[in-house]
C-alpha cells in the first residue's frame, strides 16, 4: 500500500485523474506567474505562496519519474478495468501511475496505432485518377487514328492533256489461230473464244452482240465476228492495249493503252483521236455506263477521271490503296483502304468527293480482288482474313457483311482469280484458279457451281447480267448462260 491508501499496481489505476491533477497544478503556477508580471509590486506573501506551489509540483513529477512503467502486451493500458480510479482522500492529489513512470526516462506510454484512413483513400483516389486519365487518352488515340489513319481524297492539279487526231496507224488482218465454239451440251459454255497465247483481259460486245472485241495479256486485241466464227488481229499497233469496250451502240471503239494513252475510233473512218495523258503505266481502270468517262489508277500518281468527249480530266490525290474502281452516270467511285479503314467515295465532276460509306476491318486481311457494282451500293472482296480465305460481301450502310468460308467454294489448293458484281450488285461472281466459276445470290444465301474450265484468270458480267464471261489462262473465254 501506499502512503495515500491505494495501491501502485492493480485491477485500476488512477492515470487520467493524477495527470489531469498534475496539469491543473501546472496552469495555476504560470497563471500566478502572469498574475506576478502584471503587478507593479510583489508582496512577500504572494512570493511565498508562489514558491510553495513551485514545490509541490516539483515532488509530484519527482514521485512520478521515480516509478517504473511495466505495460502487459495486447492491451491499451495495463490495468485498466471498468471500475474506475478509487477517490483520493479529501484535499489529496492521487499517485502518479507507474504506466507513466518511464516519461522523464524517454520510454512515454502510448496508445495502439489505429490505422488512418485517409492515406488508403488518398491512394483509392490516385487510381481513380489514373484510370479516368488513361480511358480519356486512349478516346483521344483512338478519335485521331479513325481520323489520320482513315484514307482521304484530295483534288490536286490533273497533268495536262495532248490530243491528236492520226490516221490508223494499224492494220487488221484475219487470225488463222482464233477460234469460236458454240456450246452444244447442256452444261458447257454456249459460247468459246479461243485464242493460243496469252489469256483475255477483257471483253465486250456490241449492243447486237454480233461483234466482240478482246484484249489480251500480251498487250494485242481482237475483233471478233461471231457470226462468222472469225477474229481480226490489230498489226502494228503502235502500243500495248490495256482495255477495249465499244460505245455509242458499236459505232465507236475506244482503246485504253498500258501507258494512260486513249484512242477513239469512229466506225468507217481511218482516223484515230488520240489523247495522251502521260500518267505512266496504269494499276487500275474503269469505264463509265455510257463510256464518256473513264477513270484511271496509274502505278505512281493521282487518280485521273477523264471525260472523253471535251479531253477535260480531274485528279485526285488517294492516301491510301486503290481497291476498285466504278463508274455511275454522274460520276466515279473510288473504293480506297488505309490499315483497317476502307472507304468508298464518290467523285462528282465539279463537286468536292464525298464519303458514301466506310467498313473497319476487326482483324487482319489481306485483300487480292474486288469488284463494285455500277451505283456503288455492293462491294466483293476477296482475300486472306487472318489466314484463312474468304469471299466478303458488303452493303451499304450495312456493317455486317455477309462471308463465304474456303469449304463453301471448294477451295483446295486453288486461290481465287476474280469477282464480279452484275449492274444491281445482287449476284455476285467468284472465279477459282483452278477453272470452277461460282455464282452467289447474298439476299437468298444461294450458291451454285456454274461451270469448269482448266484454268480461271478473269470473270466478267454482261451487260444485262444474264451471262458470264470467264477467261482461262490458255487464251479462252467461256460464255456462260445463268439461269433467270
Amino acid at each position: 500500500m501506499t502512503e495515500q491508501g491505494y495501491p501502485r499496481s492493480g485491477s485500476a489505476r488512477p492515470l487520467p485523474n493524477e495527470v489531469w491533477r498534475r496539469h491543473s497544478l501546472a496552469l495555476s503556477l504560470g497563471q500566478k506567474w502572469l498574475e506576478l508580471g502584471r503587478a507593479e509590486t510583489i508582496s512577500p506573501e504572494a512570493l511565498e505562496a508562489l514558491r510553495a506551489s513551485q514545490e509541490e509540483l516539483a515532488q509530484r513529477a519527482t514521485r512520478m519519474s521515480g516509478e517504473e512503467a511495466k505495460p502487459k502486451a495486447g492491451i491499451l493500458f495495463e490495468g485498466a478495468s471498468s471500475q474506475g480510479p478509487p477517490s483520493a482522500s479529501p484535499g489529496e492529489i492521487p499517485p502518479a501511475d507507474s504506466s507513466l513512470s518511464g516519461i522523464s526516462q524517454g520510454q512515454e506510454a502510448r496508445p495502439a496505432q489505429v490505422p488512418d484512413p485517409k492515406p488508403q483513400l488518398k491512394k483509392k483516389l490516385k487510381l481513380w485518377h489514373k484510370i479516368v486519365i488513361s480511358l480519356v487518352l486512349t478516346a483521344i488515340a483512338a478519335a485521331s487514328a479513325w481520323y489520320f489513319v482513315a484514307p482521304r481524297i484530295t483534288p490536286v492539279k490533273p497533268p495536262p492533256a495532248v490530243v491528236e487526231v492520226e490516221r490508223i496507224p494499224f492494220k487488221m488482218r484475219l487470225d488463222p489461230s482464233a477460234r469460236v465454239l458454240r456450246g452444244v451440251q447442256q452444261k458447257a459454255p454456249e459460247l468459246t473464244l479461243s485464242v493460243p497465247g496469252s489469256p483475255i483481259t477483257s471483253v465486250s460486245f456490241s449492243a447486237e452482240g454480233k461483234t466482240a472485241v478482246t484484249t489480251h495479256g500480251d498487250g494485242s486485241w481482237r475483233v471478233w465476228d461471231l457470226e462468222k466464227g472469225e477474229a481480226f488481229l490489230a498489226e502494228r499497233y503502235p502500243g500495248r492495249v490495256r482495255a477495249a469496250t465499244f460505245a455509242e451502240e458499236g459505232r465507236r471503239l475506244i482503246l485504253l493503252d498500258q501507258d494512260s494513252t486513249v484512242r477513239i475510233i469512229e466506225s468507217g473512218s481511218d482516223e484515230a483521236r488520240a489523247i495522251a495523258l502521260n500518267a505512266g503505266p496504269l494499276a487500275r481502270h474503269s469505264f463509265s455506263p455510257d463510256a464518256r468517262r473513264l477513270a484511271l489508277v496509274p502505278e505512281k500518281g493521282p487518280v485521273l477521271v477523264l471525260d472523253l468527249s471535251s479531253a477535260r480530266a480531274e485528279a485526285f490525290k488517294v492516301e491510301g490503296e486503290i481497291l476498285a474502281l466504278g463508274s455511275t452516270s454522274q460520276g466515279t467511285l473510288i473504293l480506297t483502304r488505309l490499315a483497317t479503314m476502307i472507304r468508298l467515295y464518290s467523285c462528282v465532276p465539279g463537286l468536292m468527293p464525298a464519303v458514301l460509306d466506310e467498313w473497319r476491318l476487326l482483324v487482319k486481311a489481306d485483300l487480292s480482288e474486288t469488284a463494285l457494282n455500277e451505283a456503288g451500293t455492293r462491294a466483293l472482296v476477296a482475300g486472306n482474313f487472318m489466314g484463312s480465305p474468304k469471299v466478303g460481301y458488303l452493303a451499304l450502310k450495312s456493317s455486317k457483311p455477309q462471308l463465304l468460308e474456303a469449304e463453301d467454294l471448294e477451295l483446295g489448293p486453288a486461290v481465287v482469280a476474280g469477282v464480279a458484281l452484275d449492274k444491281p450488285g445482287l449476284k455476285a461472281a467468284i472465279l477459282l484458279s483452278d477453272g470452277k466459276l461460282w455464282l452467289w445470290i447474298p439476299a437468298d444465301q444461294d450458291l451454285r457451281l456454274v461451270g469448269k474450265a482448266a484454268s480461271g484468270a478473269r470473270v466478267f458480267f454482261s451487260e444485262d447480267g444474264r451471262r458470264l464471261y470467264a477467261s482461262d489462262l490458255s487464251g479462252g473465254l467461256q460464255v456462260w448462260p445463268l439461269e433467270p
